[in-house]
């Protein structure tokens, strides 16, 4: 969910050929492929993560496998560029966190509403990186979940043919439903997709 705390735009709609949008989204593809198929790849020594990141990379890659530790940190680093008490405003009541969850999509996956603080150590819990990363894995696990579902139900839509992380993004980012109106899609969507292969081939050990 790319907002005002990564960048500063209004959504956009485009129409966009999908050999256009296939074309843009090859930077960085090969490493992103080679991680997404084996659900491997680790974060370089040399990537640009803080090191205390790289611990809350390491709890949502607990709590989902499926997902590569530099995927997870490119989104992580879009999202909210590591910052655990990102906060930024939007019609929909606003996002917290290093994953910018916003209210109902956080109550459901921690069962919880924003100004929990189950630890009692004065931070609510959304803002608490381990936790917020572990619920955001387990968050991601399940749209992944629902994406695969939607591809092998749907393999005639253009948008079953991307990589599956780069779908996976465009359910987090703009909704399911632009998985079935795919190439149509946002523009802010669309250079979120950018960004993460960009981070990714900067920071994975899979060349």
């Amino acid at each position: 969910m790319m907002r005002s705390v990564v960048t500063a735009s209004g959504l956009g709609v485009l129409a966009i050929p999908l050999i256009a949008v296939m074309a843009a989204l090859g930077a960085g593809g090969s490493a992103l492929a080679c991680i997404e198929t084996s659900a491997g790849g680790y974060l370089a020594d040399d990537a640009p993560v803080p090191a205390e990141a790289r611990t809350w990379v390491r709890a949502a890659k607990a709590a989902c496998p499926d997902l590569p530790e530099p995927w997870i940190a490119a989104v992580m680093a879009q999202e909210s560029g590591f910052r655990p008490d990102a906060y930024a405003d939007d019609s929909n009541g606003g996002t917290w966190g290093l994953f910018q969850m916003n209210a109902s999509v956080w109550a459901g996956a921690y069962g919880h509403p924003w100004s929990a603080d189950l630890n009692s150590n004065g931070v609510w819990d959304v803002k608490e990186g381990a936790i917020h990363a572990r619920v955001g894995g387990e968050y991601l696990c399940g749209r992944l979940a629902g994406v695969r579902e939607l591809r092998g139900a749907h393999p005639d839509w253009p948008s079953s043919a991307l990589p599956v992380l780069d779908a996976l993004i465009i359910a987090h980012n703009a909704g399911e439903s632009r998985l079935r109106t795919y190439p149509t899609f946002p523009s802010t969507t669309q250079a979120f997709i950018e960004n993460v292969r960009r981070r990714v081939a900067d920071g994975s050990t899979v060349t």
